[in-house]
């Protein structure tokens, strides 16, 4: 019985011993590792990179359901690995790229769009300008800013200028319809306005 209980005690050791290395770097490092498994709807955050586990580690969380394992920082792209059930040590090394999307100079563009709009309902239209003019020098190419100066160029009746407003807007935006509704309306005034002279 003693032998036996030896016997079992030592493989139990082995198979630890023997279980694969999961090892897990990022570039850039410190993002979030975490587990997704099969029929789970909620990946577990299992820690930070440079992360280090055992297969038999991730065995225990997931049993023998496909499991991934997903390398996420903000401001990046994440990256997902498939782990294998069986195998040698697993070396992951991800590379984030940089998320295209900076949301925090989106969130500034919409913030300044909206209040721009409520400027412009409030028919404060100098200080409409003065926002539109504020997205402009933060980038030429927010069509939104160029709404704002042709609505308000529209109500002040500047319709030559409204015109080259709206003109932007389509240059940024060609599937923009309301855009091209908006041209063709100050067109047509245009048009009425030279008639009647």
């Amino acid at each position: 019985m003693r032998a036996s209980i030896l016997a079992f005690s030592t493989l139990a050791t082995l198979a630890t011993a023997c279980s694969p290395t999961i090892a897990v770097e990022s570039s850039p490092a410190g993002a979030e590792i975490a587990l997704e498994v099969e029929g789970d709807d909620v990946p577990r955050v299992l820690g930070y990179t440079p992360f280090k586990t055992t297969g038999t580690a991730l065995s225990d969380l997931a049993g023998t359901a496909p499991k991934r394992l997903v390398v996420r920082k903000q401001g990046f792209r994440s990256e997902s690995f498939l782990v294998p059930e069986t195998g040698g040590d697993l070396a992951i090394r991800a590379a984030l790229a940089a998320d295209a999307a900076n949301y925090a100079e989106i969130n500034r563009y919409v913030r300044l769009v909206l209040k721009g709009q409520r400027l412009l309902l409030q028919r404060r239209f100098e200080e409409t300008m003065k926002v539109a003019a504020e997205i402009r020098r933060a980038s030429e190419n927010v069509a939104s800013a160029y709404e704002l100066e042709g609505t308000v160029y529209y109500l002040t009746d500047k319709m030559a200028q409204a015109r080259a407003a709206w003109a932007r807007v389509i240059e940024l935006e060609p599937d923009n319809d309301e855009a091209r509704g908006m041209l063709t309306l100050i067109e047509a005034r245009l048009e009425t306005g030279a008639r009647n002279r």
